[in-house]
């Protein structure tokens, strides 16, 4: 596979996609429910292509001096300082990239565990995943604490490989993401649940990386912070009460359109307490989003400031639905 061949500015949604193996993960889950072994087998060749013409880091050293590559890189992209749109992107180590590599090498030695290709690849795989968490290690080590959904995906990531896999660095690797995690979850939230970016179709994104990290150390028998269950709760309360009847989170910013139906139920298997949570009216005062909605009615106000990336001038207004059916989108928008 061509890996390097969108490689830059102009492309650089692709690439990143590209880079962090999205397709692989639906290969996994298909061999899981097909046992199909040539699919197992194209799972490991296409990671294999990826290390032989992209590399793994070797040493702390090597990954640092990637990661300040890429920064400077991500400076330079930021106050648009590069000349040309033929750039290449340094990221295939850097953010976003490796974490959900290490959640699609994880989830895919669960899903292939008892196929042939894993007996044969094991120590392939071994090798990726502890490359992947320790180039994760290594920078948070470096560069500490940084705000931001792409940093909990990380220590998510990070998390869960130390309790997948037997390792020297296995013990590092949990503690060091449940201490960034616990930061995140203390600070990354305004009171009412809401993720501070603002963007209602993040928050349960979010919310998922802290999820995992309970359930898996429950699952363990492992002991993580009260704030832990006591926030994953708070924010479904929220989520509940934001829901439109069509089951989807309002479109607000550049959030993307999600629907959380079977994410809910999900939630209220694992925490009962949330199932009836929700007030005909929150007035959801921290993050500043109104919101009443009885049997005919759902209505939420937009009064929040939100800042950062994903802000954009469309700024929503209001949603009004009456007897299940959108009556009003936006509106007031264009008087922001």
């Amino acid at each position: 596979m061509e890996w390097t061949r969108h490689g830059e500015i102009r492309n650089l949604e692709l690439y990143m996609w590209l880079q962090r193996w999205y397709c692989l993960a639906s290969v996994a889950r298909t061999y899981y429910v097909e046992r199909d072994e040539t699919l197992a087998e194209l799972i490991f060749r296409m990671m294999a292509d990826w290390v032989k013409k992209i590399g793994c880091p070797g040493t702390k050293e090597e990954m640092l001096a990637l990661e300040e590559k890429s920064l400077d890189w991500d400076y330079k992209f930021q106050r648009s300082l590069h000349p040309s749109l033929d750039v290449h992107v340094p990221w295939e180590w850097y953010d976003f990239q490796p974490a959900y590599r290490l959640l699609v090498l994880v989830v895919s030695a669960h899903l292939l565990r008892n196929s042939r290709a894993m007996r044969k690849h094991q120590r392939e795989m071994l090798d990726w995943i502890a490359a992947h968490a320790n180039s994760i290690l290594w920078v948070t080590q470096k560069y500490g604490f940084k705000y931001g959904n792409h940093h909990t995906l990380r220590m998510m990531s990070l998390f869960l490989a130390g309790e997948y896999v037997e390792h020297e660095d296995a013990d590092q690797w949990r503690s060091t993401a449940l201490e960034m995690q616990t930061r995140h979850i203390a600070e990354d939230f305004f009171e009412d649940g809401m993720y501070k970016e603002s963007l209602p179709g993040y928050t349960p994104f979010v919310v998922t990386h802290f999820r995992e990290v309970l359930l898996s150390a429950v699952a363990n028998g492992q002991k993580v912070p009260d704030i832990f269950e006591k926030d994953v709760l708070k924010s479904l309360r929220l989520l509940k009460a934001m829901v439109m009847p069509d089951g989807f989170l309002p479109v607000i910013n550049d959030g993307p359109r999600v629907n959380i139906t079977a994410m809910l139920e999900l939630m209220e298997h694992y925490y009962p307490s949330g199932k009836d949570c929700v007030k005909p009216f929150s007035v959801n005062a921290a993050s500043a989003f109104p919101i009443f909605h009885d049997k005919r009615n759902y209505l939420i106000f937009d009064a929040n400031y939100a800042h950062g990336t994903h802000v954009q001038a469309g700024k929503l207004g209001f949603i009004l639905w009456r007897d299940g059916e959108p009556f009003i989108i936006e509106g007031a928008a264009a008087l922001r």
